[in-house]
């Protein structure tokens, strides 16, 4: 009996890719839809994440110029730990 080995095509060849199999991930669709003479909700959603993003950081850059961080990274921990705790007791799981 022989031993004969399947060539495999590459995954380029063998699959479609993401975008072809799920229209919400293709690129050229993002903005495309108009909701009540607004532009598409992905480019109204960006313009909000860019604008709250860049308040938040010019807040908090002041905040951090005329403050210590010693509250910032205690709170951070306090959080950490609460995760931590949460997770081993099961009352949450990791994403």
């Amino acid at each position: 009996m022989e031993n004969r080995r399947v060539r495999r095509k590459p995954v380029d060849e063998r699959r479609e890719p993401t975008s072809a199999r799920h229209p919400a991930l293709s690129l050229p669709a993002l903005g495309t839809h108009s909701w009540g003479g607004i532009p598409g909700p992905t480019l109204l959603a960006t313009a909000v994440s860019f604008v709250v993003a860049y308040f938040s950081i010019g807040w908090l850059l002041r905040f951090g110029s005329k403050n210590s961080f010693t509250s910032f990274i205690v709170s951070r921990r306090v959080l950490g730990v609460l995760l931590v705790v949460l997770l081993l007791s099961h009352v949450t799981t990791p994403v």
